[in-house]
């Protein structure tokens, strides 16, 4: 099979995966020893495939709606003092309180079949940053978990896109019933069964920062995704005890945040109750 015949064969493969979720079909192909598939002429197969995962994770810029992040009270006051919000490295979540994100991004690789190695993985981790929203702020599951046992707070924001800015995202979870991306696991296996590559397309690394397991569809989480090198000296990166965050001021080159109000844990000590109703009033900030 000459290399004419091999991009062929190779389209033909991706073509018969990808037609139940689009009527798109790939042209004529480049594949690299990298693993990087795209289409010179003709439809972008990594356009395709950001189609796809759309679909799985929609895309939140442009909807308005309040979004709810739950944090222990000192680093929420912290938020709420300074205008901004920290946003963690995947590879912060190593402990085993909070391993599971980290695991998630793990779990998407081996579900996909996507043949790469641990030190790709650990590099994307390394660099991607996640700020955890959901839209839900009724289940009492919330405060126990993610607020300290209702000893922290709620902080109702909107995240504002700023047109002509693509260098984040604000998507939903897929959350996966262990068969959404079989097809992609089936196009794997039928690539390195015939060709002996496997399939790497552009934006599955961070696709897969926006992939969790069902169990996990109780959070309704949408994420803010930023990687380093997208954001480059846009935002102050520090360390702390080997972890890495990013610091987001409310207003900045990408988006604004808009804290709307804030709702008060039932375990806050009095102290506590009064020190954030006098700061949420100096700033005319909501109070649930």
């Amino acid at each position: 099979m000459d290399y004419r015949q091999e991009m062929q064969k190779l389209s033909n493969i991706v073509n018969k995966h990808i037609t139940p979720f689009t009527k798109k079909q790939t042209n004529e192909l480049d594949f690299f020893k990298t693993g990087q598939l795209f289409s010179p002429r003709g439809n972008n197969v990594t356009d395709i495939f950001f189609e796809i995962f759309n679909t799985k994770a929609s895309i939140q810029k442009c909807v308005p709606q309040s979004l709810f992040h739950y944090k222990k009270y000192d680093f929420a006051y912290q938020f709420v003092e300074g205008d901004y919000v920290t946003a963690s490295a995947l590879s912060n979540f190593t402990d085993e309180t909070k391993k599971e994100d980290v695991k998630e991004y793990e779990h998407f690789f081996e579900v996909a079949n996507i043949g790469t190695d641990k030190s790709y993985i650990d590099n994307q981790k390394d660099n991607y940053y996640i700020f955890c929203l959901t839209n839900d702020n009724c289940t009492e599951r919330f405060w126990k978990e993610y607020a300290d046992d209702s000893k922290g707070l709620c902080l109702e924001l909107e995240i504002i896109y700023k047109k002509s800015n693509f260098l984040y995202d604000l998507n939903r979870i897929c959350y996966d019933n262990g068969i959404e991306f079989q097809f992609f696991a089936d196009m794997q296996n039928e690539i390195h069964t015939t060709l002996g590559k496997y399939l790497l397309v552009n934006g599955l690394a961070k696709f897969g920062a926006l992939y969790k397991r069902t169990k996990f569809d109780w959070e309704r989480e949408t994420r803010l995704l930023l990687h380093e090198n997208n954001v480059n000296n846009m935002f102050e990166v520090s360390e702390n005890n080997n972890k890495k965050y990013m610091t987001i001021p409310f207003e900045n080159q990408l988006f604004s945040v808009n804290l709307k109000s804030v709702t008060l844990g039932k375990n806050l000590t009095n102290y506590q109750r009064i020190e954030i109703e006098d700061l949420l009033k100096k700033k005319n900030i909501k109070l649930r």
